[in-house]
């Protein structure tokens, strides 16, 4: 993918340190829409491998001149009277609470992006009035990941959101592990700019284990994505994973600890899902059996009667009268297409036990655990709603159960009702 705007390395190769001499304090003024740019240009002069030599020295000058933009002190408010212009002009800039703030029309207002404190905490993108694409929408930012520390996509990412990284450029250096080898996006040796094959390494306390160390990957809290095939011009897309609700996507280095040194720069584009779309199927057991099939446990199996619904079965252990009877009714249905469930409803009756207690109520997924459905001893009828959140691939199996003491209880299944994400599946 072609971008017309894509990163850039102020210093393609290392670059002599200033002089160590001090030649002198200069003073200018310029608008303070500038600083949050200014600041990320002298970043990467604080960076120790911009320079051939005496690295350290330069690096913690430049961290000083990064500083003295940071915490600039207030220039003087200009006196009244003189000539009143038409048009009001910022004269001054100042830091207040670790935000950047000009002086304009006799008052001191905030600068758009000039949040300070982001920059203290490791996130030197500004997130406040960055352009947030809406549903089939794309954004393009440039992303830094320094060493140690992550940086965050500023458009926060849902369930299908597309984000492609590209053009990943830079290395870092993990102090722990490597003495002096610089390694890519990619995990591999970078040696003059170039990348070296077959010189990965893998660590399986990494965040991402199967992908090689000091590598570029992407977290949205949840999941993480391998993005590594972005390093030297490459591209890669990632789609954000079912289950995601406007979670932060973090960029970072694949390593298990922060001592190391070094950045990556790099091109992402977000694009933004569609709307999704959202079904919700009624099966209605007492007009049909809706393709839903009944489980046999202990040699008997539930009936679908038209007009009542998925009857249990009553097996007993030597008659309808001891601790081991039980009224059953499970059913399954195999899912046709893989969907994002939210949710279930279960609507039924039950009549009650004599208080001897009913047995597991509950629903299992795509062969998972069974969760409790919430019933109790004395529940007629019911009408219970499972929270989901998760994708289902094969099958959906509830059961009803009823411990059969006296008389044997009646357990039905009269509707089930499927909530989920996508294209009704049914």
């Amino acid at each position: 993918m072609n971008y017309p705007n894509r990163p850039y390395q102020a210093f393609p190769k290392p670059v002599p340190p200033p002089s160590d001499v001090n030649l002198g304090e200069v003073c200018l003024r310029f608008d303070a829409k500038w600083i949050p740019y200014l600041l990320g240009a002298i970043h990467q002069l604080c960076v120790e491998r911009t320079y051939t030599e005496d690295r350290e020295r330069a690096a913690r000058e430049a961290g000083n001149l990064l500083a003295t933009f940071i915490l600039a002190e207030a220039c003087p408010e200009p006196e009244p009277g003189g000539i009143e212009m038409e048009d009001c002009m910022g004269c001054c800039i100042r830091v207040q609470n670790g935000h950047l703030q000009t002086f304009s029309c006799g008052e001191w207002q905030d600068v758009p992006g000039g949040d300070l404190t982001a920059l203290a905490a490791g996130s030197p993108q500004p997130a406040d009035g960055v352009p947030q694409p809406e549903a089939g929408e794309c954004e393009n930012f440039l992303g830094l990941v320094v060493y140690g520390q992550r940086w965050r996509l500023p458009v926060p990412v849902s369930a299908g959101d597309v984000v492609t990284v590209s053009d990943a450029t830079g290395a870092v250096q993990g102090y722990t592990t490597d003495v002096v080898i610089w390694r890519g996006a990619n995990g591999l040796w970078s040696l003059g700019g170039q990348l070296i094959g077959g010189t990965e390494l893998y660590d399986g306390l990494n965040p991402m284990p199967a992908v090689p160390r000091d590598a570029l990957i992407a977290w949205d809290g949840t999941n993480y994505y391998d993005v590594s095939a972005a390093a030297d011009g490459g591209s890669v897309d990632i789609t954000i994973e079912p289950g995601i609700v406007n979670a932060n996507l973090m960029f970072m280095v694949n390593m298990n600890n922060d001592v190391g040194t070094g950045d990556f720069g790099f091109q992402t584009m977000i694009c933004k899902a569609d709307a999704p779309s959202a079904f919700s199927h009624v099966f209605d057991f007492r007009t049909a059996n809706g393709g839903w099939l009944g489980i046999t446990d202990a040699s008997v199996t539930p009936t679908w009667t038209p007009g009542t619904g998925w009857v249990g079965a009553n097996f007993t252990n030597g008659g309808c009268g001891g601790p081991d009877d039980a009224v059953q009714d499970e059913i399954h249905k195999v899912m046709p297409a893989t969907r994002f469930l939210d949710s279930i409803r279960i609507i039924g009756s039950t009549s009650t036990d004599n208080g001897f207690g009913n047995g597991a109520r509950d629903l299992v997924v795509d062969g998972g655990s069974a969760t409790s459905l919430g019933l109790d001893a004395s529940v007629g009828a019911f009408d219970v709603t499972m929270p989901l959140g998760l994708s289902v691939a094969s099958d959906l199996q509830i059961r009803i159960n009823s411990v059969c003491f006296g008389s044997p209880p009646a357990v039905i299944i009269q509707q089930v009702i499927v909530n989920g994400q996508g294209t009704d599946p049914f």
